[in-house]
């Protein structure tokens, strides 16, 4: 079993668009700091240019063919004029033409010289901060140019094709690219995070993915059960110090029920374990309620015994007390007939934990369980076990063997896969049979400690684990 997390490009689309609120933040928020920074932090930039043509003179004597050899030398030595432009000595005769406060440094990263096609037209372009000022060192370069490349070369002349003219448009900062910029780069970190969030969590998301990475059954898909539901009383509960659930939600416990028929088929009794990895999972009220759910069956007779012997907790469910129970009969001190106790459910029978005892682990791999598991085969038709949580102790390995399947209780949203992972391994090196998962929180996947059905206290007489 590899714990590996691959996303399909439909699954990552899933996941963005679950995430659409989070994707239109970032992207508004990257509108926001783009404005701002268009508005009061980049300054505006105003440009004007002048065109330059590197002009050979004719000859009278020259034939055509000189006259096109006169034209392609222009052509090629174009960038070469370029080049005996590109000084500091060129850039500070510029500074002092302009009359300006720049220095050559700066004046030179105000021009950019380029070739216009395969011409002999080369065109200067300048970017000042004001327009004048662009307007300025354009003219001082249409003035210092030609002397420049004549006092290098006496047979090179540079004539002006298009004079500068001043520009009172900036040309930057672009208002409407900066805005697009800031929208796509706000898009794009708002997807990079919600997939780095999506890769580092390991919070099980949805039925599907249990399913599609671990191989197993999803049993049933139990709503969010709200601390409401829990607290109201209604004659539908087990009992009226049982919370009540909504229909919907016990409807997925008789589906559940119905998938546990056709997943084990032995004949004869068939005994399930109900595990869960941590505590407050949901194993107790799948427990009661999958037990529940059997029992209403015609002629169906089921025994729910509570194995979690560190913290017992079903026998409040059906308002009856926890001793004697389970422990009791085993240690001799009850017989069977006073821990076997009757709830409303005709059909349905409850051994409690009983007392506490020192060494639980050891009471449930003892012989004497073993037998008593088997005894039980020959009067009921389903033994429901609630067990302690798998990867806390190792009270429920000695349970699984015993078992003819084990159910996963897992909520959405709070258990995770780290610990689902262990617990599919310690069953299977039990040699246990899984059956599947019951899967709680599907429909709101609150996390743990939120005020759902399954958050409840979950204290271990020896560990107090919470």
């Amino acid at each position: 079993m590899e714990d590996v997390t691959e996303i399909s490009l439909q699954q990552l689309f899933a996941l963005l668009l679950k995430n659409k609120l989070l994707l239109i933040l970032f992207s508004v928020f990257g509108v926001l700091i783009s404005l701002c920074v268009t508005t009061f932090v980049l300054k505006n930039q105003f440009e004007s240019n002048v065109k330059l043509y590197v002009y050979v003179p004719p000859s009278e004597q020259q034939s055509l063919a000189q006259d096109i050899s006169a034209v392609n030398y222009a052509q090629k030595v174009v960038n070469t004029y370029i080049q005996m432009m590109d000084t500091r000595s060129f850039y500070k005769q510029i500074a002092d033409e302009s009359g300006l406060p720049y220095t050559a440094g700066q004046v030179s990263g105000m021009i950019t010289f380029s070739v216009l096609g395969a011409t002999e037209v080369f065109e200067a372009k300048v970017t000042a901060g004001n327009p004048e000022d662009a307007l300025s060192i354009a003219q001082s370069i249409a003035v210092i140019a030609p002397r420049v490349i004549q006092s290098i070369q006496e047979s090179a002349s540079l004539k002006i094709v298009d004079p500068a003219v001043i520009n009172n448009n900036p040309v930057s900062p672009n208002l409407r690219l900066n805005l697009i910029i800031g929208f796509l780069a706000g898009l794009a970190i708002a997807a990079v995070f919600v997939f780095i969030r999506d890769m580092l969590d390991t919070k099980i998301k949805n039925g599907d993915e249990l399913s599609d990475r671990y191989g197993i059954h999803i049993l049933a898909a139990v709503g969010d059960i709200s601390e409401e539901e829990r607290k109201k009383g209604s004659s539908s509960s087990v009992a009226a110090s049982n919370p009540t659930i909504a229909p919907e939600h016990m409807e997925a416990y008789r589906t559940a029920r119905t998938n546990l028929n056709f997943s084990v088929l032995n004949k004869g009794c068939k005994k399930i374990a109900i595990v869960s990895s941590l505590p407050k999972e949901g194993k107790t009220t799948t427990s009661v309620h999958i037990a529940t759910a059997l029992a209403q069956q015609l002629d169906t007779t089921v025994l729910l015994i509570d194995c979690d012997l560190r913290k017992p907790r079903i026998h409040r469910y059906y308002k009856l007390q926890n001793t004697p129970g389970l422990t009791d009969y085993l240690s001799g001190m009850n017989p069977l007939e006073d821990v076997l106790k009757k709830t409303q459910y005709e059909n349905l029978t409850l051994i409690s934990a009983g007392t506490v005892p020192p060494n639980p682990s050891e009471l449930l791999a003892s012989h004497a369980f073993t037998s008593f598991i088997e005894m039980m085969n020959d009067s009921y038709d389903f033994i429901i076990i609630d067990t302690s949580p798998l990867n806390l102790v190792s009270d429920a390995i000695s349970i699984a063997r015993l078992m003819d399947g084990c159910v996963i209780s897992a909520v959405q949203g709070a258990s995770v896969h780290p610990e689902v992972a262990r617990t599919l391994e310690l069953l299977k090196n039990a040699e246990a049979k899984i059956t599947g998962v019951v899967l709680h929180g599907v429909e709101r996947g609150k996390k743990r400690g939120s005020k759902s059905g399954y958050g409840y206290e979950y204290g271990y007489g020896y560990y107090n684990y919470q």
